[in-house]
């Protein structure tokens, strides 16, 4: 009986280290399900993330409402009248061109802003559910080899006193329901993330819908369509300004003039202003007005020209043009809007005198006319 008790006393000893073993795998695993709660309280996105900022666009319209009432409420004069009510009309032309420039811009920030932020919420989503699935994989093998092991130790325990059997079992089913809870809360939060992940998608959808809904409004689709045609029209006629101005240096260059004929020197002169345009330089600076000259000339081709002489003096006279040439302010700001579509082309310099013209048609008298 003593030997089978000192037996007996060697095995719960044992059976007490590998208890002390398994707490200690316990305390690593609720370690590791600490982080697994971290991360998934970290999918909770805040209210405020949420909320993109309203498109307002009543001060827009009010603004230009006060505006067209001010030109209304001028006095008519008695005499020229119809010079004064052609003024009203282009002044709130004006006016509503410009609140619809601003309004298309506000619309396009709004999109943009409502765009991003569901792409961002999913992605952000996305990332973080594909790393609570991942620990939950691992914590699930975790949880299947604690089982295993908790049915050898019970097979191995069958002869010890039955209380103390009883005891290590309802402790170790208790470790094991309250991993179950814990696995069963990580794939809840798992699902969750997976439901907000794929709110946040269609959330990003829908907004792409209401930019589509928008510009199926006639009204919003008519302004965005001749916005459109307007920009095509000014690329065109930048195109047509090169082409016509390569054309006048080398029909000078193949003539007998000493200089430029009027429609030539205007012809190079919108062919320097449109190659400006085109490399994105101001020709109101003579610096940059210079270099849009020197790639207008570039473009010239010398082929078949008698002499050397008359391809310098070509070139010299070109510079010599662009060196009087004066551009306004108020023209390059009419070109501008009518780069951004919105507002119309005037030709300048396509004339029957071959004058270039103010943005409105009249003649302009300093300089080479711009």
């Amino acid at each position: 009986m003593k030997i089978q008790k000192e037996h007996l006393e060697e095995q719960k000893d044992k059976l007490e280290g590998e208890i002390q073993n398994k707490e200690q795998h316990k305390e690593r695993l609720e370690g590791n399900i600490s982080q697994l709660e971290d991360s998934a309280a970290a999918l909770d996105i805040k209210e405020e993330e949420l909320i993109v900022p309203t498109l307002n666009t009543n001060p827009l319209v009010k603004n230009a409402w006060n505006d067209i009432k001010e030109e209304l409420s001028k006095s008519i004069p008695a005499f020229g009248q119809k010079e004064w009510r052609e003024e009203r009309r282009k002044a709130i032309k004006t006016i509503l061109t410009y609140l619809q420039t601003a309004l298309m811009e506000a619309k396009e920030a709004h999109n943009k802003d409502i765009l991003k932020l569901g792409k961002s919420l999913y992605h952000k989503a996305m990332q973080k559910a594909i790393a609570i699935i991942e620990q939950n994989k691992q914590l699930q093998k975790e949880n299947g080899r604690l089982t295993k092991e908790n049915d050898v130790l019970r097979k191995r325990i069958a002869s010890i006193d039955e209380n103390a059997i009883t005891r290590l079992r309802d402790k170790k089913d208790a470790e094991i329901k309250e991993l179950q809870e814990r696995v069963c809360k990580a794939e809840s939060e798992a699902v969750r993330s997976g439901n907000k992940a794929y709110s946040e998608h269609q959330r990003a959808e829908n907004a792409e819908s209401q930019v589509r809904e928008m510009l199926d409004i006639p009204e919003i689709k008519e302004i965005w369509e001749s916005i459109k045609q307007n920009k095509e029209a000014f690329r065109k006629q930048i195109d047509k300004w090169i082409k016509d101005g390569v054309a006048a240096i080398r029909n000078y260059a193949d003539g007998k003039d000493y200089d430029f004929q009027t429609e030539q020197g205007n012809a190079v002169a919108w062919g320097i202003i449109a190659k400006a345009f085109e490399y994105d330089l101001d020709p109101t600076d003579e610096k940059q007005r210079k270099m849009a000259a020197t790639y207008l000339l570039e473009k010239v081709s010398w082929t078949g020209i008698a002499s050397d002489f008359k391809i310098s003096l070509t070139v010299s006279r070109t510079q010599q043009l662009c060196d009087v040439m004066t551009v306004s302010k108020d023209l390059m700001s009419s070109l501008l809007l009518a780069a951004g579509g919105r507002g119309g082309i005037c030709s300048g310099g396509g004339g029957s005198n071959g004058e270039l013209t103010n943005w409105d048609g009249t003649k302009k008298n300093t300089g080479w006319g711009i």
